[in-house]
């Protein structure tokens, strides 16, 4: 039933999420929410006193886990499912510094992806597997592409005034 209002609101182009999530997630604005591959769990993030955390919940809206427990104000922009369901691929703000983590479902740890002074954000990953997203390397914002075998980051935009969101 929770998808399915899920599914209803994306459709529509919502502004808000309707109640029912709003009341899961705590969230005032459109969560960053993705079902995993399988189809049993929907994971998002929700904000608790100053911080962002991941969980995850049944569909039929049971079964709700907090899979992070930050007090930091670390901070989360987009979630993503790897090429192999496995991981999911986020923007994490945390210690003044904004990079691309992966989320490893099955152990619950992250593995940092970038780590550079720019603030690298909004995570996509395509059907090919690489990893869509933006950044300010060199003061503007431009999407980029990253291949994980090879570590190879190609810029996809050269814009004047930002390109934000690799969607």
């Amino acid at each position: 039933a929770l998808l399915l209002l899920l599914c209803a609101a994306i459709l529509s182009g919502y502004q808000q999420p309707p109640d029912v999530i709003a009341d899961i997630l705590d969230a005032p604005y459109p969560p960053s929410i993705q079902l995993s591959p399988d189809g049993n769990w929907l994971y998002f993030v929700r904000y608790h006193d100053g911080s962002q955390d991941l969980w995850r919940i049944r569909p039929d809206g049971t079964e709700g886990e907090q899979l992070t427990d930050f007090n930091d104000g670390t901070q989360f922009q987009g979630l993503s499912f790897t090429a192999d369901g496995r991981g999911l691929v986020t923007g994490m703000y945390r210690q003044y510094q904004q990079d691309i983590f992966i989320f490893e479902v099955a152990t619950k740890e992250f593995w940092r992806v970038t780590d550079t002074t720019a603030d690298e954000t909004d995570p996509k990953v395509a059907p090919d597997g690489r990893i869509w997203f933006t950044s300010d390397v060199d003061g503007v914002y431009n999407v980029y592409a990253l291949d994980l075998e090879t570590r190879e980051v190609m810029r996809q935009t050269n814009v004047y005034g930002g390109s934000y969101g690799a969607t």
